[in-house]
């Protein structure tokens, strides 16, 4: 049985007191054939930490256990985790912790005669069967800090394709190669370029200002979006570059989006002018004191001009490159460079960010009117005031990312692009309008609305993800669409909330809405509105998305 904490996939945090680890851990070896989990019996500063990345937490009690196991219940629910309680005997809760733990549903071993029915309630729960890629997962993700491990089935299978294939039929390169599965052909003397991003063979370099993206259509994951071709690819699985030593004349290449933890395979290629090694979710396993990606021995490729190194982290190597004779240009975001402690002091190329890192309204206000910009990230702990007279028109069809944000309206925003936040504190004053074609979101945001906020025909206001409106004051107007879904919330405590237009509900089974505490209150509330707008309820598809009109 095997613990997982990485951010590529949902998992569930099972907690255990160390006099409970034999019954929990028969419990585990089911419910791990189910779900991907982390399990402990210790809960330090790392579990907790890993606690906050996990989308729900399975907590075992018995008579013994009962008094360590109330620190875990208060972590799990002050981090807004779902908790599947589980009772190993009949324990009689203290009302603190019948309090915490609510109307979540807990699971009595004596109620089950046979061992495999116990697991199964415990399976077919709506919070297991509801597991999700959480915002703090998503939010290590943008920092190149996803902590992935190649599925032992997978490593299996690539060493048998090596030990089984030769890579090259003399010089040319065999179909049946990690190379010639990637749809590289030809001699291996005569490739110049090579473009993969995650494992989708591009014709052309797409790396300019490519970043990790949520889409709306997609499973849930994080794909790789590209800019210039408009498009998302999946993460892919390279984890070992050694059949690429073999291009001896390659002069660009890209391995952007893969599971690479170092430059072993890529260091004899020494007529690489072009290196991409951006989005490089090189973990070690499930150890989060262990990942990131080493740049040790770079100074090897000398004829090197441009290295991308955008949301990746390093570990190491970093100063090699200030050493390089060729090298003019490092592109790298903001993030890394913070993550890794990385001091460019002294480097004869230059530093490029990809992403547009704005610190002033002003910087903010001229990026805004460009619909070319696909990230911004405005400086972290800041604080952005739109003055009362003044006017905001946002055409970017962006992402504004940073943390612990300030945004403060007083004027006026028209939002024909984008709006999706992260990890701000949002107050309007003014008057925020999302236009024909504009789209707010957010996760981890909270919104407060003193003034008037509209949502016009053919806008969309998204929220999920931990986004909260809070209407306080003043008008809430909806015009267009309201969508309503995944841990999104919207408190009342004044002014107006008009529904002229539609509000798509998703009913999701075992989420517990915030001010509403059911789907049913959900609905009972939305119909609350004033107005004469629809209010519709819509189904979750497979990769928990409403089926429409999204």
């Amino acid at each position: 049985m095997k613990t997982y904490s990485g951010n590529r996939s949902p998992f569930l945090f099972a907690s255990f007191a160390e006099c409970d680890r034999e019954a929990a851990g028969k419990v585990l070896e089911g419910v791990s054939e189910k779900a991907k989990l982390y399990f402990s019996e210790k809960f330090g500063n790392k579990e907790q930490g890993i606690l906050k990345k996990a989308s729900s937490a399975l907590l075992f009690f018995s008579e013994q256990s009962l008094p360590e196991m109330e620190s875990r219940v208060t972590e799990a629910v002050g981090n807004g985790r779902s908790v599947i309680p589980v009772f190993l005997d009949d324990v009689k809760l203290p009302e603190s912790l019948n309090l915490l733990l609510g109307s979540s549903q807990g699971i009595f071993k004596s109620r089950y005669q046979d061992e495999g029915d116990f697991v199964r309630a415990i399976t077919d729960s709506s919070v297991l069967q509801d597991l999700k890629i959480t915002d703090a997962q998503k939010k290590a993700s943008r920092r190149g800090i996803l902590f992935t491990l190649i599925g032992g089935a997978l490593l299996i299978a690539a060493i048998a394709l090596l030990l089984i294939f030769r890579p090259f039929e003399g010089n040319r390169i065999d179909p049946d190669s990690l190379l010639g599965k990637l749809g590289i052909s030809g001699s291996v003397t005569s490739v110049r370029k090579v473009y993969l991003y995650g494992e989708t063979l591009k014709s052309e370099f797409e790396s300019d200002g490519i970043y990790s993206a949520h889409p709306l259509t997609n499973d849930g994951s994080y794909r790789l979006y590209l800019p210039k071709a408009d498009e998302t690819l999946p993460y892919g699985e390279i984890g070992d570059a050694g059949e690429f030593a073999a291009l001896v004349n390659l002069e660009e290449l890209s391995l952007a989006g893969n599971t690479l933890k170092d430059l072993t395979g890529l260091l004899e290629l020494k007529k690489l002018r072009v290196l991409d090694l951006s989005l490089m979710h090189a973990g070690a396993g499930d150890d989060p004191d262990n990942y990131g990606f080493s740049l040790k021995g770079i100074s090897a490729l000398t004829n090197l001009e441009t290295l991308y190194l955008n949301n990746i982290s390093i570990n190491e190597g970093f100063d090699e490159l200030k050493t390089m004779p060729s090298l003019k240009t490092v592109v790298i975001d903001r993030y890394s460079l913070e993550d890794a402690n990385i001091s460019v002091e002294g480097a004869s190329f230059e530093i490029r960010h990809p992403d547009v890192l704005i610190r002033t309204y002003e910087e903010w206000k001229a990026a805004s009117e460009d619909p070319d910009i696909h990230l911004m990230r405005l400086e972290k702990n800041a604080t952005f005031e739109i003055p009362a007279g003044d006017t905001l028109t946002i055409r970017a069809d962006a992402a504004i990312s940073g943390d612990s944000l300030t945004i403060t309206n007083y004027g006026t925003i028209h939002l024909f692009g984008t709006w999706e936040t992260g990890m701000t504190n949002e107050t309007n004053y003014g008057t925020f309008i999302v236009e024909n074609g504009g789209f707010a979101s957010g996760g981890m945001s909270d919104r407060y609305n003193r003034g008037t906020y509209i949502v016009e025909e053919g806008g969309i206001h998204e929220l999920e993800r931990g986004n909260t409106m809070n209407q306080e004051a003043g008008e809430y107007i909806i015009r267009g669409t309201l969508g309503y879904w995944l841990g999104g919330s919207m408190t009342w405590s004044g002014g107006t909330i008009r529904n002229d237009g539609l509000v798509l509900v998703a009913e999701h089974p075992g989420f517990a809405w915030y001010a509403q505490g059911s789907f049913e209150g959900l609905m009972e509330f939305v119909q609350s509105f004033e107005g004469s707008g629809k209010v519709e309820s819509v189904l979750l598809g497979e990769d928990n998305k409403p089926v429409a009109p999204f």
